[in-house]
């Protein structure tokens, strides 16, 4: 079985629960 891998790039200075909410949706999506 192979995985999948996101990167999520940004500027997360600061990190704000929007972005957190983001990466949380994106990562349901991948290994």
């Amino acid at each position: 079985m192979s995985t999948t891998k996101a990167v999520i790039p940004g500027s997360f200075d600061p990190i704000t629960y929007g972005h957190i909410d983001i990466i949380d949706r994106s990562a349901d999506r991948f290994d």
